[in-house]
């Protein structure tokens, strides 16, 4: 089974069109979401409406939080839309392909403190936690694999890197091989990176 994973969206909707345009021509059969659909200074309507109107599963993220508390930033957030806003799961575990797949924005224990490679211990932390076999977090804006004892852990990097105003990756995980394939939005390229095993 091949997942499509998209991060970080920041309401940028010609990046989300570019990156589930390219994860269809992957053969990606299911879309998740690791947060951060919204920017609170940008119409991030047209994005949510993408998500919502196709089954892509998602959790909460920090920019979730900045869009309810600010809604004033937000003119067209009409009730529905915080509604669906305000109800997205902070965290969600499913189960495919015989792996248990734990997702969330930044950790699991904070939507605003994300997993660092500089920062292991916070690894062994998410694995004894989760107790998942893989887990999927967005938020760093730095695409990865990170392996901590029997946990495997996913980012797909930023679709829309907010901090330097460019568009940014996404990623396919095939299962139960779990490979993982990094992909620029810019280029359609796959990318390489190491490994870290802690």
């Amino acid at each position: 089974m091949k997942l499509g994973l998209i991060s970080d969206i920041h309401g940028h909707i010609n990046a989300l069109t570019t990156a589930l345009k390219l994860l269809a021509d992957l053969g990606a059969e299911q879309i998740l979401c690791l947060g951060d659909m919204v920017q609170p200074d940008t119409d991030s309507i047209p994005v949510l409406n993408i998500i919502r109107h196709n089954d892509i599963l998602t959790v909460f993220g920090n920019h979730e939080q900045d869009v309810i508390n600010q809604q004033s930033m937000q003119p067209t957030l009409d009730e529905d839309t915080l509604t669906f806003l305000t109800d997205l799961p902070f965290s969600r575990t499913v189960s495919l392909e015989g792996k248990i797949i734990y997702m969330t924005h930044a950790s699991p224990w904070d939507e605003s403190r994300g997993l660092y490679f500089r920062h292991p211990q916070s690894y062994q932390r998410a694995a004894a936690q989760t107790k998942a076999d893989i887990v999927l977090v967005g938020h760093t804006h730095a695409a990865g694999h990170v392996q901590f004892d029997k946990t495997h852990f996913y980012n797909p990097g930023a679709v829309w890197d907010s901090n330097s105003g460019r568009i940014g990756t996404c990623a396919l995980l095939t299962l139960p091989d779990q490979l993982f394939e990094v992909f620029s939005l810019a280029s359609g390229e796959r990318l390489s990176f190491s490994l870290v095993v802690d």
